[in-house]
């Protein structure tokens, strides 16, 4: 289960109990930022006092040394740190506002921290000959996992599409370099996820996924690219949430 969360943290940790009573094993907090949330630090010890593993999808611009000793103490599956370049000059490009540095420094306090850390890579006409570079860094981060897939062309990547969407030959070269790194850094997963928000879509009408979105009124969704409600954590109980989740696929 995934959900963007700005409820009460009253509401949020009553939305905790309810999962883990659902048996539910499986929580991802994103944004947003998750750390800028005021009932970050209660609901993520909710979720793992209730032993429901635990992944954080983070910016990396709010987690110091301090930060990544309090979530390594955490039920976590792993943090997803946003790392769209190699160069702070190219990041600051792409996550304008964004440190290249504090992003950086987050997966190496949590690396040394024990966290299984997973670099996500959005690539753009800004950033796409980077990314072979971007992967030999989170290499030599100690990071799990390098992540990438087709830019999706839903938010503020809509109005900016002219400057940064890609195409298929840009998709082919990116598929080159992920398969010559998956050879080159075995003991590092390397994943290119290759669909777009259409093609998603007809994969999951074939095959739906098992994970309720919630965003941050509460409602629940499909997933990113359909807006669709179909259920509500304040008026609905997780059974009913989960009956009407499967209804809407």
């Amino acid at each position: 289960m995934k959900f963007q969360n700005e409820l009460s943290t009253a509401e949020s940790l009553d939305l905790c109990k309810k999962i883990a009573d659902f048996g539910i094993p499986y929580v991802a907090l994103s944004g947003g930022e998750p750390l800028l949330y005021p009932g970050f630090w209660e609901v993520s010890r909710c979720i793992s006092d209730n032993a429901i593993q635990l992944k954080i999808e983070s910016n990396g611009q709010f987690i110091d040394k301090e930060t990544a000793d309090r979530l390594s103490k955490l039920n976590l599956k792993s943090v997803q740190i946003s790392i769209d370049s190699a160069s702070p000059k190219t990041f600051s490009l792409v996550r304008q506002g964004g440190s290249f540095e504090k992003a950086v420094s987050a997966v190496k306090y949590l690396v040394e921290e024990g966290v299984d850390v997973e670099i996500v890579f959005v690539p753009t006409k800004l950033n796409i000959n980077e990314i072979e570079k971007t992967i030999d860094l989170a290499y030599s981060l100690g990071a799990k996992a390098f992540l990438t897939q087709k830019t999706m062309y839903l938010g503020r990547a809509i109005s900016n599409w002219k400057n940064i969407g890609l195409n298929n030959k840009d998709y082919a070269y990116i598929s080159t370099v992920i398969n010559k790194k998956s050879k080159e850094y075995k003991n590092m997963k390397i994943l290119f996820y290759p669909y777009d928000s259409i093609e998603e879509l007809r994969h999951y009408i074939q095959y739906p996924p098992a994970s309720p979105l919630m965003i941050s009124n509460g409602k629940v969704i499909l997933t990113t690219s359909i807006p669709y409600v179909v259920a509500d954590v304040r008026k609905h109980s997780m059974e009913e949430i989960w009956e009407r989740y499967k209804n809407g696929w």
